[in-house]
């Protein structure tokens, strides 16, 4: 930004701009912090999977008693509860699962920091 008559040129931080890479610029997340970061959202997902399971499990009742997985090796009652303690261990497991398959990846990764 210059100024005709003076022929003065103003910097962004004279003109009262922030410096995009200064103080203020966005700072990526450390490890430990991305790790509570993923583990927060875990949790999340697990509580709200845990939830529609308590949703359904109520309202599936009037329609049936149980249902079956693995082609009938399991059965499973249609509570509330039951539904939703399926639907967090199925949500933590995959979950688990793919944390786990991040975590090797990384491993070969040689740029990774983790």
């Amino acid at each position: 930004m210059c100024h005709k008559a003076t022929a003065k040129c103003m910097t962004p931080t004279d003109a009262g701009l922030s410096d995009p890479h200064g103080a203020s610029a966005v700072q990526p997340l450390g490890t430990q912090q991305t790790r509570k970061l993923l583990v927060g959202i875990a949790l999340v997902v697990v509580v709200v999977s845990m939830i529609v399971g308590l949703v359904i499990g109520d309202n599936a009742q009037a329609v049936t008693d149980r249902f079956t997985l693995f082609g009938g090796m399991l059965t499973v009652p249609i509570t509330p509860l039951h539904l939703a303690a399926y639907g967090g261990v199925v949500s933590a497991g995959v979950l688990s699962i793919l944390y786990l398959l991040i975590r090797l990846v990384s491993t070969r990764d040689v740029q990774a920091k983790l």
